[in-house]
């Protein structure tokens, strides 16, 4: 459908698949995706383990049981994440990401305040 949409034909999209300055392209932008991904979980995943754990306190067995296994599991996860992806981070990206953590976490902190 995208191929359609940008007049690209099967011919044409199977030299570029071909080509290795293509295929490099295609692997920055899903690893830019990546990396974008991982910002959002890091900045919004505190706030779904706080609604998963109120979740795993619900009345309903069933709502209580899918969230104290997704809890679980998300947490098994990040543990194995961590030992595989240790030190990947290059000290740039990480500069941004720990100003906008502080930019983030200044923001709540005047919100919190009376």
């Amino acid at each position: 459908e995208i191929r359609r949409k940008n007049y690209v034909s099967y011919l044409k999209l199977a030299e570029w698949q071909e080509e290795g300055e293509f295929q490099e392209e295609v692997e920055r932008l899903c690893q830019e995706a990546e990396r974008e991904t991982r910002r959002i979980v890091s900045r919004f995943g505190p706030i779904a383990a706080l609604r998963l754990a109120e979740l795993a306190g619900s009345e309903k067995a069933e709502v209580a049981r899918r969230a104290a296994l997704d809890l679980v599991q998300w947490c098994l996860r990040g543990k194995a994440k961590g030992k595989e992806e240790a030190g990947e981070m290059p000290e740039e990206e990480a500069r941004q990401m720990l100003a906008r953590l502080a930019e983030g976490y200044g923001k709540e902190e005047q919100n919190t305040k009376f």
